[in-house]
């Protein structure tokens, strides 16, 4: 039975047990007994007419009880107050059960499975080249660096469908979705038909900016335009995998990336051991593999009936696209940062000398790949804060924010455990060029140790994300890689070597994580202070 709160004197709360009032004007703390005491048997006074027991003590201050069915009082008082100094209780308490744990999972499962996918197509190609030697693994690491740009360059358009669909869907407004759609693959197209010709122009000129061997240069051109072609698909792929995020479906994304896997690793054997193309038809199952993956998004969007023909058909108006650019021209600026801080890093590398560039890919591959992990994490808390704030639910998106903070955590100290321990065999995966590998096995523990904190800062740009923070995330993203670039201008004018340069790297991680905590553990945040409960 409820007991309702009598309105004459201030509310206290009894967790999960009942509803109580303070009578006096002040509660001194040395006179506030336990929950448990409370509910002891000898502390149980019973409302005779309701059979309700009612926990008392004759400390002060006095606690009236109401029965919401009956006018009579008990007395009893509050429980401890959580222990004063505790700033980040709520994120750090104990990893109990939570309400939204089967929501989490049932995004943040498919999620990972999707994302890890997409990296695989890469670590396949990594793998599969370098058994050609480390001028062919050189130069798809050299190659991937561009696609890296145009990727983070466009990447906005997942971001900005995953909330405008969340919100469009919460208020069960199925023509908006269309629009939103539609908007998205109009870019798609437009902007992956400009990004083909510029990669095909530009990424000559960019690859030889990087001052690798000739031998490389002539070998990762090959692999530039061919994979250049698969540009539409990729951008396509964004706005249909966006799009079923926001509508809190993450299971058929996973099932478009494992067609696309499975055709990309299907058609490297053919291209390049079969056929003998070497790292050009490793580009090319690549481009196929990604438009098998927009064409199984876009069966089931048609399928599901997502996407009205009429609002496809019709171009979008200028006041449909503005949001939509807006929010990534912010977007951009952080990407452009990120891409730089890693193009920067990987031109380091390359003067080094082919040994060390080759070991630098191969590092980058499996910081990437873990990275998805945590990615899927990211996911997650876009989809389900756009969703609670879509629903005006700022309570549930900062109960489920803390909570992805804490498995962030465990997530980070899992996979960093998974890639410590066969420390000594797993670059024997990628090459068997001796330099190669102990290059490898030397910096790589750098990276491993960092892995926890790349968890959380993914964990909290995905909240922002979802809290549609773009224009704080790109002012973030500035300063952290001026930090970052300023880092790595001085290991490259004191020559401190590899491992410098993924120290260095590692600068933008920490700037950008403290950024996003002080953003959603501020007076600004806007769902509330994550290191406080929820009200």
């Amino acid at each position: 039975m409820r007991l309702a709160a009598s309105t004459a004197t201030p509310s206290l709360q009894f967790p999960g047990l009942f509803h109580t009032e303070a009578s006096g004007t002040s509660a001194p703390r040395a006179h506030l007994h336990s929950a448990r005491r409370l509910t002891s048997p000898a502390s149980i006074r019973h409302c005779k007419q309701h059979k309700l027991g009612l926990p008392f003590c004759h400390c002060s201050p006095r606690i009236n009880v109401t029965c919401s069915a009956h006018t009579g009082t008990a007395v009893g008082h509050a429980a401890d107050p959580p222990p004063a100094g505790s700033r980040f209780g709520p994120l750090f308490p104990h990893f109990h059960r939570s309400k939204h744990d089967a929501d989490i999972t049932q995004l943040a499962v498919p999620a990972l499975f999707s994302l890890l996918l997409d990296p695989v197509m890469s670590l396949v190609d990594c793998a599969i080249v370098g058994r050609l030697g480390a001028d062919a693994l050189a130069a798809t690491g050299a190659s991937i660096s561009i696609f890296s740009l145009a990727g983070l360059l466009v990447s906005f358009l997942s971001y900005v469908t995953v909330p405008a669909v969340a919100e469009a869907s919460t208020q069960g407004d199925s023509a908006e979705v269309s629009r939103v759609i539609s908007t998205g693959v109009w870019i798609a197209v437009v902007a992956g038909i400009f990004i083909t010709g510029f990669i095909i122009a530009i990424g000559p000129l960019i690859l030889g900016s990087m001052r690798l061997e000739a031998a490389v240069v002539v070998k990762a051109t090959g692999y530039v335009w061919a994979r250049a072609l698969g540009s539409v698909g990729y951008l396509l792929v964004l706005v249909g995998s966006g799009s079923f995020r926001g509508m809190q479906d993450t299971m058929t994304p996973a099932i478009a990336s494992l067609a696309a896997v499975l055709t990309n690793f299907s058609l490297d054997i053919l291209f390049v051991f079969v056929f003998g193309w070497g790292v050009t038809g490793a580009g090319a199952a690549t481009s196929i593999g990604m438009g098998v993956n927009a064409l199984v998004l876009y069966s089931r969007i048609i399928q599901k009936r997502l996407l009205k023909p009429s609002h496809l058909l019709q171009p979008p108006t200028w006041g449909r696209l503005r949001p939509m650019l807006r929010t990534g021209v912010a977007l951009q600026i952080r990407n452009g940062f990120l891409w730089f801080v890693g193009f920067l890093g990987a031109r380091m590398a390359a003067e080094m000398g082919t040994v060390t560039m080759a070991a630098h890919e191969i590092i980058r591959q499996m910081w990437v790949f873990s990275l998805q992990g945590f990615a899927a994490i990211n996911v997650t808390a876009q989809s389900l804060l756009a969703t609670h704030l879509g629903n005006d639910d700022c309570k549930s998106a900062r109960e489920v924010m803390q909570r992805l903070i804490q498995i962030a955590l465990v997530a980070g100290c899992l996979i960093a455990l998974t890639l410590a321990l066969p420390r000594d065999q797993l670059p024997l995966l990628f090459s068997s060029d001796v330099q190669v590998v102990e290059k490898v096995r030397r910096v790589m523990p750098l990276v491993v140790l960092m892995l926890p904190l790349d968890a959380v800062e993914r964990t909290l740009e995905g909240g922002l994300l979802g809290c549609q923070q773009t224009d704080f995330i790109a002012r973030n993203t500035l300063v952290s890689a001026a930090a970052c670039m300023s880092s790595l201008l001085l290991v490259y004018k004191l020559q401190l070597g590899f491992s410098a340069v993924w120290i260095a790297t590692k600068v933008l991680i920490l700037v950008r994580f403290w950024g996003g905590f002080r953003r959603l553990s501020g007076a600004s945040s806007p769902i509330g202070d994550v290191r406080k409960p929820a009200p």
